[in-house]
């Protein structure tokens, strides 16, 4: 992995605001493996504590940025015995998080939706036909929920 990229790139949490505000870097703790025979494999491992994967689709939110400049990577589930009926559902939160990536008209609608759900939209829906009953039937999916 480069040692020069922004921070920016790095999964991240930031807390507080102005003077008060901490960002943590690699905030999930787990460990990354870095090739050291010049090979060009990044190995990113997550130990599997839930039976449903909502905290695992916000480890790929996080790292989302950072794999993207890796040029080839794995992840690699650590599944204790008592979770093995769920490794199908993390299977797919990675095939959906990496292989249905959204249109820029879908996160206009999402991102509108989120605020209209919170009450702070002030403009009007992208899409006409989109208000907020029809919002939660679209963006009612798993990923979408790990997004808010």
């Amino acid at each position: 992995m480069q040692e020069d990229l922004p921070r920016a790139w790095y999964p991240q949490l930031t807390f507080g605001e102005g003077k008060e505000k901490t960002t943590r870097y690699f905030p999930d703790k787990l460990p990354i493996g870095v090739p050291c025979d010049g090979g060009r494999r990044h190995m990113f491992l997550y130990l599997v504590t839930r039976d449903v994967p909502a905290e695992f689709r916000l480890f790929l939110l996080r790292h989302a940025d950072l794999l993207k400049t890796v040029n080839e990577w794995t992840i690699r589930l650590l599944v204790p015995r008592r979770f093995r009926k769920a490794t199908a559902l993390y299977r797919y939160a990675v095939r959906d998080a990496f292989t249905t990536p959204l249109t820029p008209a879908q996160v206009e609608e999402l991102d509108w939706f989120f605020r209209a759900r919170q009450g702070i939209a002030t403009d009007p829906a992208p899409d006409p036909d989109l208000d907020v009953p029809r919002g939660a039937q679209k963006f009612g999916a798993a990923r979408f929920r790990a997004l808010h």
